[in-house]
């Protein structure tokens, strides 16, 4: 569930593009993401969508510490298997 408020919900935003990023990696190789059109601009549109709703959030991260804050965010990757692309 979306959180109410502009700050919150831009995170959830950059988190629920995070996990659609995921989805669409999970099983594909680097040669699916270099020959599959598809995927490939699938994947790049989450990547602005995270780009956009951080810039939209500035404010909110200067409040705390951010590399706290990204490496917490960033965390939610590195718990997962996904190969480099």
């Amino acid at each position: 569930m979306r959180p109410e408020g502009a700050d919150p919900a831009k995170l959830w935003d950059m988190l629920d593009a995070c996990d659609r990023i995921a989805r669409f990696i999970s099983g594909r190789s680097q040669a699916d993401f270099r020959t599959d059109d598809l995927l490939r601009s699938a994947v790049e549109r989450q990547i602005e969508i995270v780009g956009e709703a951080a810039r939209a959030a500035i404010h909110f991260w200067r409040q705390f510490d951010a590399p706290i804050v990204l490496r917490n965010f960033c965390s939610r990757f590195s718990s997962r298997s996904i190969s480099p692309v």
